[in-house]
């Protein structure tokens, strides 16, 4: 593993949207639909529903729910490798696009 790969697992991410757990286990994240600056302005308050909802699997809500701002990267792909054992393999692999994906679309953040 290179450099680069370990300092990613050593960030810690946090949640930065709204989130619930619905019946089933999965998690539901409320994502705001806008967030250019003139659309926020403009078209946001024409609109009824302000945010989009998306729910999680089974593996990405059980690293949802882990991250608390606290674990970093490694330690939550290692819960997630007691959880689910070897179908989750590769864990740093999967659950760094999983984070990745959520940073891009601005639902986590990472110190």
């Amino acid at each position: 593993m290179n450099n680069k790969n370990s300092d990613f697992l050593e960030l810690v991410p946090e949640h930065n949207v709204r989130w619930e757990n619905t019946a089933n286990g999965e998690v539901c994240l409320w994502s705001p639909k806008y967030t250019h600056p003139f659309m926020v302005k403009y078209l946001l308050p024409l609109l009824k529903k302000k945010e989009t909802r998306i729910t999680l699997d089974q593996y990405g809500s059980f690293a949802w729910m882990q991250i608390d701002g606290k674990k970093n990267i490694r330690q939550i792909g290692a819960a997630m490798l007691q959880e689910f054992g070897e179908k989750i393999e590769p864990v740093e692999q999967r659950l760094g696009i999983f984070i990745n994906i959520m940073l891009n679309r601005k639902l986590l953040s990472v110190h």
